[in-house]
């Protein structure tokens, strides 16, 4: 037969239950970041190569790629001219 859980026993099995519940929104909240973060970069790269919308994935890549050789990544502050969308009202 099924055996009848004590108090304590349930208390430890909520608070179990809590943490997880924990970690299950975090992890889902660093995904949402991550997911934002890739959108916005995405935004930036597409402004930056014309007609991008229309190019394969690969076509895409090899266009980062030959441009964003690490000979030629300058890794400096944008300033905000350098920009040509509004992020928070794209995203």
């Amino acid at each position: 037969m099924d055996k009848e859980l004590t108090l304590e026993e349930i208390e430890i099995l909520q608070e179990k239950h809590r943490q997880q519940l924990k970690e299950n929104a975090e992890r889902i909240d660093k995904k949402k970041k991550r997911v934002s973060r890739l959108v916005r970069r995405g935004i930036i790269a597409e402004s930056y190569i014309e007609d991008a919308e229309n190019m394969t994935d690969e076509e895409f890549e090899a266009i980062l790629h030959t441009a964003l050789k690490p000979s030629k990544v300058a890794h400096t502050e944008p300033s905000q001219s350098t920009f040509r969308h509004d992020f928070k009202r794209d995203v």
